[in-house]
């Protein structure tokens, strides 16, 4: 019984190999030209990568590192829309967008366009930008997006970006974020808001720099100060303020 099972099997097999042969030599040219596809389209893929892709990835590098340059002395209008060679990093971003530097530069035209008053156009470039998984700039884009939203006056748009990055739990930034949104709501008279954005910095992140002098802005939220009415008092003009963050 045993020899007889495994007598079927090794048929069984050798049919299988047979049929299998018989469909290799059926479709012998269809499985050519797909092999020939399968290189074709690898080698594609590679000469795109190493003559088009690697090039403009340089290109947008060197280009961007120009307008650091220029930003760094606070040539922000040139960094923005080009000089000589230098294309500016709103061109940089529409030509190169596809590549590493060129997603970069979006955010570099976002906080040109933010330093120019133009907090429309920052926000546009800013949204477009793609952070990946990049821990810090995930955090810091969301809040840059949130100060655009406050300074076109969209205060519950700035609540939700501020409160995304708050809820990254970021050590460096999700403080900011905290005391950030807690100015808001303020603004908004939403003073319990306020007190809960604030004391979640103080315990939280008590080591922060927000964390130092926080329990000013908690007794202001809780007695309900109006900041618009007390904004010159130097006890309440802080640089996070609505006020001052435009």
């Amino acid at each position: 019984m045993a020899e007889k099972k495994q007598e079927d099997g090794v048929t069984e097999i050798q049919n299988a190999i047979s049929k299998t042969e018989a469909f290799i030599e059926k479709n012998r040219k269809t499985l050519i030209y797909v092999i020939v596809g399968v290189i074709a389209v690898a080698c594609l893929i590679f000469l795109v990568k190493k003559f088009y892709l690697e090039p403009r990835a340089e290109e947008a590098h060197g280009q961007v590192a120009k307008g650091v340059e220029l930003m760094a002395v606070d040539s922000v209008k040139q960094a923005l829309e080009g000089k000589g060679d230098y294309m500016g990093f709103e061109a940089i971003a529409d030509e190169y967008g596809s590549t590493p530097d060129g997603n970069l530069a979006k955010m570099y035209a976002a906080v040109c366009l933010y330093q120019m008053g133009q907090y429309d156009k920052a926000l546009n470039y800013a949204k477009d930008f793609d952070y990946d998984d990049a821990v810090n700039m995930s955090v810091v884009t969301n809040i840059f997006i949130g100060d655009c939203y406050v300074n076109t006056e969209k205060y519950d748009e700035a609540v939700s970006s501020f409160k995304k990055a708050a809820d990254m739990k970021n050590v460096a930034f999700s403080a900011i974020a905290l005391k950030k949104m807690g100015s808001v709501f303020e603004y908004q008279k939403k003073y319990d808001e306020a007190v809960n954005a604030y004391t979640q910095i103080k315990t939280d992140y008590p080591q922060s720099n927000e964390a130092q002098d926080i329990d000013k802005y908690i007794w202001r939220a809780q007695n309900k100060v109006d900041l618009n009415a007390v904004k010159a008092a130097p006890a309440v003009a802080a640089s996070d303020t609505l006020q001052v963050q435009k």
